[in-house]
Parts: structure tokens; sequence; C-alpha cells
């Protein structure tokens, strides 16, 4: 199959592929195999792509035509930059298809095509910031080829930091008190947190058979 390369990464559709954004990928080929001599068939394959952004939102259903040699005769998606025939939704479509064919022509272990090594998203679930996947999409490609080539995977290990020390409560006072009395003259913003140096407003309410002003 003939794709752009440099067209492909830059559009970001590794990202919506290794993410697990393209789904229900379905093809179709004109050619009729009880035919015999028939002329090569031309493939037509479709998909949705998922935005990851708005999940309400209908997916993208790009499709396109590919001859029997794998070149791309054309292709068509309803986004904007779609229209003109080249967007990252086809390109997240071709890709897949790409690996899906690289993920048959493969065996595991098991002798069977790995398909289950083909990322897939249902929905975006709220977690805490210690468990959010940060991983960049360079490298969830690398670990995608890495498991359909049947290659061991091994994890980077964390870097390790030297925790400081706490700051002390006379330290952070001694702090306060070195900023306050700058040459400068301005009260630094900081300081409108710290009780000691907060300088409150006081508004005198009347009272009842005082007289107003």
């Amino acid at each position: 199959m003939t794709v752009h390369k440099g067209r492909v990464k830059s559009l970001g559709a590794h990202n919506q592929v290794t993410s697990g954004w393209v789904k229900d990928v379905l093809s179709w080929s004109n050619r009729n195999p009880s035919h015999q001599g028939a002329t090569p068939a031309n493939t037509c394959v479709t998909g949705k792509v998922y935005h990851s952004q708005r999940l309400s939102d209908p997916p993208e259903q790009p499709w396109v035509i590919i001859s029997h040699d794998g070149e791309i005769l054309t292709a068509h998606c309803r986004c904007q930059a779609g229209l003109g025939e080249t967007c990252s939704h086809v390109a997240a479509l071709l890709f897949t298809v790409e690996a899906t064919v690289r993920i048959r022509d493969s065996t595991t272990v098991t002798q069977k095509p790995a398909y289950w090594n083909m990322p897939n998203s249902k929905e975006v679930a709220y977690l805490p910031a210690h468990k959010i996947d940060f991983t960049s999409a360079a490298t969830k490609k690398k670990l995608l080829d890495s498991s359909i080539n049947g290659e061991r995977q091994t994890k980077a290990k964390a870097s390790s930091r030297t925790r400081p020390d706490e700051t002390s409560d006379g330290e952070f006072q001694t702090f306060c008190e070195k900023i306050a009395f700058s040459s400068s003259g301005v009260k630094p913003v900081m300081l409108s947190l710290v009780a000691m140096r907060v300088i409150t407003r006081v508004h005198q309410a009347p009272t009842v058979g005082g007289r107003l002003s």
C-alpha cells in the first residue's frame, strides 16, 4: 500500500490509531471470485474515526479505494480537510489497514494473528494525574510495532529523584520577611496569602437609630 509517511506523521494519524479512535473498519471488493481471469479488483475500505476531545460528536467516516497492487486511487472524508482527499482521518484509516495487514502476515506463539494488539478506546475515563498515560504518540507507535513484530517490550524505568527537605515554619516566615522589606517598595502578591501581612479593610455599617451618611 502506497502512502506518504511524512503526511501521515504530520497529520497526527499515528496518534489517532495508537490511541484507539479508529473503529468499525470494513472492506468491499468488486471482483467476483467465481469468474476466472477476472480483472484485478479494487477494494473500498471504510471506517469510523472518533474525536478524542469531543466524544459526543458523531465520528468521521473516511473511505479510500485501493487498487490490487496497493496504490491509493482516491479517498474522501466529510471533514473540511477531507474535501481535498487528504486529512488525518483518511491517513489514520490507511495506517490502520497497514497495521492490520502486518498483523495478518505475522504470527504469535499460538500461530494465530495477534489482532488483539490493535488499540481500542471506548471512552476517556476521569483519572488522577498520576494514573494518566502521558506516553507520546511516537512511543506508542514504537510499542505497537514491537508488539506486531513479536518483540519483547521493556518498560523504561522512571528516573529516581531526591525529594527536597520540607521547609519549616520558621524558614518560611524568614523568607516572607526578606521579600516584604525589599528595596522596590512593592508588596509581593504572595504575601496577600500570609496572615501576618494581610491588611484587612474595615467597613463601618450604620447601626439601628444611627445617622446614615
